[in-house]
């Protein structure tokens, strides 16, 4: 008969024994069907049961009494050198007693464990002394040491622990309204006692809130968690001879279900993962106040269908359940703490209750790490790794430093806003400025230098336009627009004060200064663009007027470098130089210290219409004055094309008129 067909008739045997004689039948007819097999197994078991009933029930009462009675006559008998008390628990196979030593060595209160006498079969000898070899290869500070042992008058082993006294873990819980993370660490002492346990290979398989105890006697052991009784603890060291199959069998079911495994309610294989589904169910309880698994019978079917089959609720789901159920709060936990179990204690606990093995914490020291993350807010397993959830991490944890960044943050965010603003809004007004100064200085000026007395006026816009640009100079740097129109500004301003071709104030000192501020500012920026024509236009125009006054004022030598200069750059402008030195005055050409013949550094293009003339009125008026008004020779480029002629007054004077230079 295969597994499955048991469970069916386990199930169906179940149910009807659980119901009145008189309604078996029918309940059969219904269930059953046409399956006559699986009835008649049925029928054979609900026979037995009846017989048992009526034939075993007096027999265990008898010996319930019995054992009870004989329990009790140890009280107040020496067992070796300790003397019993009383009786402060009992299970199945035995019972245990206080008892103080009594041979004036030492006072010690001690718990004595012995077989109960009745079931001293040699099934259940040999599984005491399997756990009294057990706890003797335990020294962990949360498990209970074992102190002593031997045997009674009678033959029945017994063994001596230390003697805890205090609440179950639950209880001390409760009763002291531990926070979530007061429960975590308590909680984190007995996995520790647990990994110890697996080092020494063995498997406790019977991890439970009421074999964990809490000391309660004041003292530096005082709040701290005992793991106890190790009666069913299988040993997992492969060099130790293999138990009977049967006796495994019926091992494997002696469990709590309530916090037993899947695998321990199917009777397979045991492993370190048993202990941590065990301990998962323990946390789950410790933290929401309700067991995980709800049992209406504890039939072994419904055991199997809840334990096996039947997903655990969240434990946030669970304490928020029963926190709407009961009023108050009976497990201390306040409703802020039930809210803290969402997310990743959620997570964790399932991850070690999980049905199938292989799919839980790999270890109990793992399942302890990973709520020392919790603690710790950092990232924990149980969790898919996200960077959001990382990230939210990070912050929960440095919650202090990254507020403080935070605020840095946006504080130089705001003063970057701020600051941007006020740039441009400075920058905004800074144009506003420009453009009034210029309307003031240039354009007012033109329209008053032609008013007669307007000298006086036109000598406060030159100096006003003078301090205005020196100030502006300061800030230039960088700015090549604003250094263009600095250096344009420069030469108006020395046109005011002493223009070499139209009227002026007669400061040519001022001018010469004006006019060589404004060519250093265009130089600075043909060197950085030479191809910019604008200032080449700009440089030429500089140079030719800047040689012009230094020609007034005697500079020959510096008159002829700067008209050469304007030359040259009016030569890169146009992509060839138009003037040879022979269209220069003579007092230029004098100054330059070149012969009128001595060509330029290339001739003009066949039918180029362009030309620049240096050779206008005002040039001869102002430009040459000092040098007895002399008449100077003109030249212009043929319509042709060829050799610039010379002496030809006549043909200069019947041309229209054109720009001045750097126009």
């Amino acid at each position: 008969m295969d597994n499955e067909r048991w469970r069916k008739i386990e199930e169906v045997f179940q149910n009807a024994a659980e119901r009145d004689p008189a309604e078996r039948n029918a309940y059969l007819t219904q269930i059953c069907g046409d399956d006559q097999e699986l009835r008649r197994e049925v029928e054979s078991l609900l026979a037995h049961e009846g017989f048992d009933t009526f034939i075993h029930e007096p027999i265990k009462g008898a010996a319930r009494s019995l054992a009870t009675d004989s329990d009790h006559d140890l009280i107040g008998r020496r067992l070796g050198p300790y003397r019993v008390a009383e009786m402060i628990g009992h299970g199945g196979m035995g019972a245990v007693y206080a008892a103080r030593r009594d041979d004036d060595q030492f006072n010690q209160r001690v718990a004595v464990k012995i077989v109960k006498r009745g079931m001293d079969t040699g099934f259940v000898l040999g599984r005491f002394r399997h756990e009294r070899q057990i706890l003797a290869s335990l020294e962990h500070p949360n498990i209970a040491r074992l102190l002593d042992g031997g045997s009674t008058e009678d033959g029945r082993p017994y063994f001596v622990m230390e003697f805890i006294e205090g609440w179950t873990i639950t209880e001390f819980c409760a009763a002291n309204r531990l926070s979530i993370t007061e429960r975590i660490k308590l909680f984190r002492q007995i996995c520790s006692a647990v990994q110890h346990a697996h080092q020494k290979l063995v498997v406790h398989r019977d991890i439970k809130p009421s074999n964990i105890l809490v000391t309660a006697s004041n003292g530096k052991d005082e709040g701290a968690p005992k793991l106890l009784d190790f009666g069913i603890a299988k040993l997992l060291d492969p060099t130790q001879p293999a138990a009977d199959p049967a006796r495994t069998a019926t091992m494997m079911r002696m469990m709590t279900p309530d916090y037993a495994s899947p695998e321990q309610v199917r009777g397979l294989t045991v492993t370190t993962a048993t202990d941590v589904y065990s301990l998962g169910a323990v946390l789950y309880e410790l933290l929401t106040g309700q067991r995980p698994h709800r049992f209406q019978s504890y039939t072994p079917t419904e055991i199997e269908r809840v334990v096996c089959e039947t997903e655990v609720d969240p434990p946030s789901q669970a304490a928020s359940k029963a926190a709407s159920e009961a009023a108050g709060e009976s497990d201390g936990l306040s409703a802020k703490a039930r809210k803290q179990l969402s997310g990743d204690l959620d997570n964790i606990i399932l991850m070690a209750m999980r049905k199938e093995p292989e799919r839980r914490y790999q270890s109990v020291e793992q399942f302890s790490d990973d709520l020392l993350r919790y603690l710790e807010e950092r990232p924990v397993i149980a969790r898919r790794d996200t960077a959001g959830y990382r990230a939210g991490k990070f912050i929960r944890r440095h919650r202090l430093g990254v507020a403080a960044t935070a605020l840095i943050i946006v504080s130089l965010l705001g003063g970057l806003i701020a600051a941007n603003y006020q740039a441009r809004r400075a920058e905004r007004r800074f144009a506003q400025v420009r453009k009034l100064a210029n309307t003031f200085l240039f354009d007012f000026h033109d329209e008053i230098k032609n008013l007669p007395g307007s000298t006086s006026a036109r000598e406060m816009v030159a100096k006003t336009a003078q301090e205005y640009l020196d100030s502006l100079a300061q800030e230039a740097a960088g700015d090549p627009l604003l250094q263009s129109e600095l250096a344009q500004a420069y030469l108006k301003v020395g046109d005011v004060q002493g223009d070499p071709w139209g009227p002026n104030l007669g400061h040519n000192d001022s001018a010469i200064t004006s006019y060589r501020k404004g060519l250093s500012l265009a130089r600075q920026l043909a060197a950085e663009d030479g191809g910019n024509r604008d200032v080449l236009r700009v440089l030429a125009a500089g140079y030719f007027k800047f040689g012009a006054l230094q020609s007034e004022a005697g500079e020959k030598a510096g008159a002829g470098e700067s008209l050469r200069a304007g030359i040259r750059v009016n030569a890169g402008r146009f992509g060839r130089s138009f003037v040879r030195v022979g269209q220069l005055p003579a007092s230029a050409q004098a100054a330059s210290g070149d012969r009128a013949e001595e060509p330029c550094e290339s001739r003009a293009p066949a039918g180029d219409a362009r030309r620049l003339h240096l050779d206008r009125p005002s040039f001869r008026q102002s430009a040459f004055h000092q040098s007895g008004r002399q008449k100077s020779r003109y030249a212009k480029l043929p319509e042709g094309g060829g050799n610039l002629a010379t002496n030809d007054r006549r043909r200069f004077e019947e041309r229209p008129r054109q720009p001045r230079p750097g126009d």
